[in-house]
């Protein structure tokens, strides 16, 4: 495989001549954010005050400036009035600079002749109790934007020759997809993997949710037309251990774990994905009778149930007759630092108890839950878990359900039911289910290495957590 070269970045040509700063024309939007900005701050008087400012050709005041009718209205009126210059004022740049510098373009204005004014962030949220301060504030800064935008040259894009290679890090699923989605738009993919082997979690799954098909299957199946493709080469036990250059044309050295000691390999690459996937919660010993024989993670009796196959359910050769599943462990914590739901949790519970009533409608089943959160079609499968059998036990997150053995020898779950009057019930199980949820992985070398932002949950910070919620 060759490497091509990569070449000095060149300027494009300047799309428009430039405008003296007296003659220009701009454009300003002051966004309500639907109540965000305008419930703090009076945007009308706002939009009032720009409207008289030199320069400014439009104010105007959307309820959401984001918005794909917002968005068309702008190009109309850049296009209708000659704007050259735009200002927003709105939410952080971080969620809209790029939204906006693409309407500008869109309306074939330049998209450097964009400013936006952070009004959100810098006003109307840390001045929720002045909102005629917060006005003149806001005035201020939106004033500051137009200056910005009248004064300021025209930026020119520069472009780069790029490495048409890229690196992907994570042999599962995601990782596996996107070396194969690479080497169908013809660029070369290299794939590398922490573990000696690919397919991540998905690989290790049976039947999933929504289509029952073998998540092993599905893997093993991807992993074979990867393998296929010439376009894209796969280092298992591999790492990432240096990165240097600059966007388009980075060189990196893998590190590869053999038995007779590491070898280095030094690459060059255009882009880098990170797919490194996710980690189960390990409850700590003792949290809800973890560690005790009987009681297991999701993640655990997942496995047991996919091993069973069409059998007869059993534990450490024990028949099972009665499950207890408990839920939201490790997720939701007022305390140990895990605030946020893992989202996916309920559902994989719900489904891998459907699994275990089509292998025997006898078993019992009990779901301790605080709240049941099945999104959208999984609330089909909670009915049907519920019309199967399933017994489902509402408990206040301030008295969590307690796990015991009975004097019978048999494992016992005490919780406190909200749905009957706060009856406190005792049930004899066979096995306790811990539905334990995310955590991040344990990547520091990595992320400190790529300089990933991470989330005040751990998980890499995605740009937009509604329009782009995969990106980072």
């Amino acid at each position: 495989m060759s490497e091509p070269e990569a070449t000095q970045a060149t300027p494009e040509p300047a799309k428009h001549d430039k405008t003296a700063p007296e003659d220009r024309r701009i454009g300003v939007y002051i966004c309500h954010c639907g109540g965000n900005i305008s419930d703090y701050v009076d945007v009308e008087a706002v939009r009032d005050a720009l409207a008289d400012e030199p320069n400014v050709v439009i104010s105007d005041d959307p309820i959401f400036a984001c918005s794909d009718g917002t968005q068309q209205d702008m190009i109309q009126a850049i296009k209708a009035n000659g704007l050259d210059g735009l200002v927003v004022a709105s939410c952080s740049p971080k969620l809209h600079q790029t939204t906006f510098r693409n309407v500008s373009k869109r309306a074939d204005m330049n998209p450097y002749a964009y400013t936006q004014v952070n009004v959100r962030e810098q006003a109307s949220w840390v001045h929720q109790h002045d909102k005629a301060g917060a006005t003149e504030k806001v005035i201020g800064l939106v004033r500051s934007g137009v200056a910005k935008s009248r004064l300021s040259d025209e930026l020119v894009p520069l472009r780069v020759n790029t490495v048409p290679r890229t690196l992907v890090i994570g042999g599962g699923i995601a990782g596996l997809r996107a070396a194969k989605g690479l080497a169908d738009l013809g660029i070369d993919a290299i794939l590398i993997e922490r573990q000696p082997e690919l397919g991540g979690w998905v690989g290790k799954l049976g039947a999933m949710f929504p289509h029952e098909d073998s998540g092993k299957e599905q893997v093993a199946t991807l992993i074979d037309e990867v393998k296929d493709r010439r376009d894209v080469t796969i280092y298992t036990a591999a790492e990432l251990t240096s990165k240097a250059g600059s966007f388009g044309n980075y060189e990196v050295e893998i590190t590869l774990h053999r038995e007779g000691g590491d070898k280095v390999l030094n690459l060059e690459v255009g882009s880098i994905i990170v797919a490194t996937g996710f980690d189960s919660y390990n409850p700590d010993d003792g949290e809800y009778g973890y560690g005790m024989d009987g009681v297991v993670t999701l993640p655990q009796f997942k496995e047991l149930v996919d091993a069973t196959g069409s059998g007869t359910l059993s534990y450490d050769g024990r028949p099972v007759r009665s499950v207890a599943y408990i839920y939201c462990v490790g997720s939701r914590q007022e305390a140990g630092g895990n605030e946020y739901c893992s989202k996916y949790c309920c559902t994989a519970a719900i489904h891998t108890s459907s699994l275990v009533s089509s292998l025997d409608p006898g078993i019992r089943q009990y779901h301790l839950y605080r709240d049941i959160r099945a999104y959208g079609r999984n609330e089909l499968t909670y009915n049907e878990s519920r019309e199967a059998g399933s017994v489902y036990v509402k408990f206040d997150p301030d008295t969590p359900p307690e796990v015991a053995k009975l004097d019978s020898g048999v494992l016992g779950v005490t919780v406190t039911d909200l749905l009957t009057g706060h009856a406190e019930l005792t049930l004899p199980v066979d096995l306790v289910v811990l539905v334990t949820g995310m955590v991040p992985r344990e990547n520091k070398t990595l992320i400190d290495l790529l300089k990933l932002p991470l989330g005040s949950d751990g998980f890499f910070n995605e740009i937009h957590p509604k329009l782009r919620p995969v990106e980072t």
